[in-house]
């Protein structure tokens, strides 16, 4: 996982959103690795037990809302290493720098400080894989294990009306990315494997990708060649040892009952990252509510760009990876079927007859 350090979140806009939404709700700064640590007998539950059906959301507000302007003002606020994803000409601003497991996007002729990438967008409800395990499945892994799952979803443009800037900006974000996966040049025979992926709907989308597991002491970088985190205010916190709840503890992590021995057997090895995404009133999202809460919804995405070089394949894969996923709107409730469907159950009751 690359720079899984960076993961202590922190909204850079907070004191400006506290004048513009006059009373907003308190946006805490998290550490994003989740330490083990002791759970009392009270709360020591099994992943499988926390399972419990999720609650009734309540809907929010219209006063609690972020304004499309707030918005808006602060993507388009002057940064150092935070870059609206759809100005004009990015790349010529960026390169790529090598860092502990490939290269990362830099500002160019700088101390190696990362840059991240904003924007509006929506998480697509096609190929949504946030959920608590990725999917893992110990009898059909492929060689893979489970310290390297890796959590995926999609970026496409905003739905909500009132956000038409970040629809009628969409395509220019998708040609910067092509253009900085073009910095990296081309040897005979290679080929790049995007981050932007063909989706049914007839446009690209923003695959993102965020890494669960991380081995234990790895949470700062150690070289002076890899690349800086910039400990400004626009996406982290001074604060690294902030203790998250219990509902975020390694051993309450909500994983499938499949993958429970494994998630065991990392405990002396590897910490646990929880998804960098905070809901509408500026908490951390916890792990069962990803489905819930991100699948369709609008949000603030910030995102930086990887390259990995597999020589044997001759392919340059890019991976979009991410640092801070915010609420904006809420995911709209899916559109239910006017026709009733009928089931019949099975089994001989009085007047059936087997046919065979």
């Amino acid at each position: 996982m690359l720079y899984s350090w960076y993961y202590v979140l922190f909204l850079k806009s907070s004191s400006l959103r506290t004048i513009l939404l006059k009373s907003p709700p308190s946006s805490p700064s998290f550490d994003m690795t989740q330490k083990r640590k002791t759970v009392t007998s009270s709360q020591s539950k099994t992943p499988a037990e926390t399972q419990t059906a999720p609650t009734q959301e309540q809907p929010s507000s219209s006063s609690s809302l972020i304004s499309v302007n707030t918005v808006k003002t602060l993507l388009l606020e002057p940064s150092f290493t935070a870059k609206y994803a759809c100005c004009p000409n990015i790349a010529s601003s960026i390169q790529f720098s090598s860092a502990n497991t490939g290269d990362i996007i830099v500002v160019k002729n700088s101390n190696n400080s990362e840059v991240t990438l904003k924007g509006v967008f929506q998480i697509a409800r096609n190929d949504f894989f946030l959920n608590p395990d990725g999917n893992f499945d110990p009898e059909n892994v492929l060689g893979s294990r489970f310290q390297d799952t890796k959590l995926n979803c999609r970026l496409a443009p905003p739905s909500p009306s009132d956000f038409t800037f970040a629809q009628d900006n969409y395509p220019a974000c998708l040609t910067n990315i092509r253009a900085l996966e073009k910095l990296i040049k081309l040897n005979k025979h290679e080929e790049i494997i995007s981050c932007l992926q063909h989706s049914l709907l007839g446009f690209n989308q923003i695959k993102l990708s965020h890494s669960l597991f991380e081995l234990k002491g790895q949470d700062e970088p150690t070289s002076h060649d890899t690349v800086n985190l910039t400990k400004d205010n626009e996406t982290l916190s001074t604060d690294s040892h902030e203790e998250l709840g219990n509902e975020f503890a390694m051993e309450t992590w909500p994983v499938s009952p499949r993958c429970l021995l494994a998630l065991k057997d990392l405990f002396a090895t590897h910490d646990i990252c929880p998804l960098p995404a905070i809901d509408m009133q500026g908490n951390l999202i916890p792990p069962l509510q990803y489905d819930r809460k991100l699948k369709g919804a609008t949000v603030e995405a910030h995102f930086t760009l990887a390259h990995h070089y597999i020589k044997k394949a001759k392919h340059h894969v890019y991976v979009a990876i991410i640092r801070k996923l915010e609420v904006l709107r809420q995911p709209s409730a899916l559109p239910s079927s006017p026709y009733k469907k009928y089931h019949v159950k099975a089994g001989l009751q009085k007047g059936k007859q087997r046919a065979f």
